[in-house]
């Protein structure tokens, strides 16, 4: 017997049609074609000098 769902559509297919959102849709599909640079730009991306805070933080 054939099972019937609904396909949910994940949150990584879907950019806004707005200009920022299609700039970060072009950045999204460079990184995806540049996967040997992902290191250097998440590298890019952390803030050495933010304190970390919140649930996560340990005491």
């Amino acid at each position: 017997m054939r099972q019937e769902r609904t396909v949910q559509a994940s949150i990584f297919d879907l950019f806004a049609t707005h200009e920022i959102g299609r700039e970060l849709k072009a950045m999204s599909q460079w990184l995806d074609e540049h996967r040997d640079l992902l290191g250097l730009v998440a590298r890019d991306l952390v803030r050495v000098d933010v304190k970390a805070t919140g649930s996560s933080q340990t005491r």
